[in-house]
């Protein structure tokens, strides 16, 4: 049964018009007649709203499997910055139903992200009319500038470690152990997580954080030495090219770190991730070349849309054509 024979059951069921029905969901009573006959569906941000009015579940009404529901929210998250409070509620009504722990983590990092998002931006309009107001600009910077009882990962340090003694062959939670001691420069630590990494399996995060246990300690040539031996034993792997072009970036060695991101970029097949042009639009922004950083949001576009299915008119998309035209502006004022 689809969702239109759905609606129309339970319509009839509870003695409700298509009039009523059209009403309590901001739509015309064509909208609904069109959804009961199969000509179209409702707008899945009407889903909670549908099912709230009905007294059903989402999956009661909708009559999709689990999987289809499990794509749909998915592909939201992949491909949407922010989303409406009719989406949201949907999806966290069907998590919830199915105790989905991961996509929901997932979706409430979504909306603490947008919330960021927005603060941000509200944060700096406020600098413009109270550029004197520490308190705006500690809420702008966040951790950057707080005291190390703020900026310390103790806790996340002290969940792996109870982690990895209850999975001791788990070596993905050794990797973001070792990288969380070398943030907080517990450095001694750092290597004997390593050192226990590489003992279960050699890999490029292995180097990768070697690096920054070394750039840590001022050791600059040893963590470039151990970057080089990365990309000489893994020449055609574009993550190690990536790992090293985010080594070089963080010291400040920006024209190298772009062709590195660069030589990462082309290894890369299809569907590309979009990091290493973002890094690059990154460095020339920072380089002042925004004509550059132009056309390297314009390559981002195309590679979410061509390669990985982003709606040409959403609003990820959107906010890169925003960054195009920032670029373009400070060209035009350089001019």
């Amino acid at each position: 049964m689809n969702i239109g024979k759905k609606i129309k059951e339970l319509r009839i069921k509870n003695n409700i018009t298509q009039e009523r029905l059209a009403e309590e969901m901001n739509v015309s009573p064509q909208a609904v007649c069109k959804w009961e006959s199969g000509k179209t569906m409702p707008d899945i941000t009407l889903l909670p709203e549908l099912s709230v009015f009905f007294g059903v579940t989402i999956d009661e009404l909708f009559e999709l499997t689990d999987s289809t529901h499990f794509e749909r929210i998915n592909n939201m998250l992949y491909k949407r910055f922010s989303l409406d409070s009719n989406e949201f509620s949907y999806a966290e009504s069907f998590l919830k139903e199915r105790n989905t722990k991961a996509l929901l983590a997932r979706l409430y990092e979504n909306r603490a992200n947008e919330y960021h998002s927005k603060s941000t931006e509200l944060a700096k309009q406020a600098l413009k009319e109270n550029p004197h107001d520490e308190n705006i600009h500690s809420v702008l910077c966040g951790p950057l500038w707080g005291c190390w009882d703020l900026t310390n990962h103790h806790e996340l340090i002290d969940f792996y470690y109870d982690f990895i003694s209850k999975n001791p062959n788990n070596v993905n939670a050794y990797e973001y152990l070792a990288e969380l001691l070398t943030a907080d420069s517990r450095l001694d630590e750092a290597e004997k997580i390593v050192n226990r990494m590489n003992k279960m399996k050699h890999s490029l995060r292995a180097y990768r954080i070697m690096a920054k246990i070394e750039i840590k300690k001022g050791n600059i040539e040893a963590a470039k030495a151990l970057l080089d031996k990365m990309t000489n034993e893994y020449p055609d792997n574009p993550t190690a090219w990536n790992y090293k072009a985010d080594a070089f970036a963080s010291l400040g060695l920006y024209d190298s770190a772009a062709r590195l991101y660069t030589k990462a970029a082309d290894l890369s097949k299809p569907p590309r991730y979009i990091d290493n042009n973002l890094s690059i639009a990154h460095i020339y922004e920072i380089q002042k070349d925004f004509q550059a950083a132009a056309l390297e949001y314009k390559k981002i576009i195309d590679i979410l849309v061509t390669e990985c299915g982003a709606p040409a008119d959403g609003d990820v998309i959107h906010s890169y054509e925003q960054k195009i035209s920032e670029c373009e502006k400070r060209v035009s004022t350089a001019g």
